[in-house]
């Protein structure tokens, strides 16, 4: 706060910042020096840096296919799935048919025999 007090007591006037800024420049300071790399640890850095090329390559390229196949598998199943529900889909419309034959045919009598029969002309129908 003092070298802006002391600013404003010496110029009469409100100067703009980039007025100070005009005649200045910027000194940064030195880095360090740059270390010397040992040979020997470079061609060992590089056969990593290699080695661990390799295996991102692998990983990217193994999801391209594996995707494929997944999807292929999908299908087969879908299709499996369906034919399974059709199948079942046929088991109980027989089992009802036959069972609706016989059990009507109970109604006009009791020979097990014609009621079989009945039951078996319900699954042709």
């Amino acid at each position: 706060m003092d070298v802006i007090d002391l600013l404003r007591r010496k110029l009469p006037s409100k100067p703009y910042l980039h007025e100070f800024l005009a005649e200045s420049s910027l000194c940064p300071p030195e880095g360090p020096a740059p270390k010397k790399k040992d040979p020997t640890q470079q061609v060992r850095m590089d056969a990593v840096r290699a080695q661990l090329e390799e295996r991102e390559y692998d990983r990217m390229t193994m999801d391209v296919r594996r995707r494929e196949l997944n999807a292929r598998e999908s299908g087969e199943m879908t299709g499996v799935m369906s034919s399974m529900g059709e199948g079942l889909n046929i088991l109980v419309a027989k089992g009802t048919a036959f069972a609706v034959g016989y059990f009507a045919s109970m109604a006009g009598g009791v020979d097990p025999v014609w009621n079989t029969i009945c039951g078996f002309l319900g699954l042709i129908i």
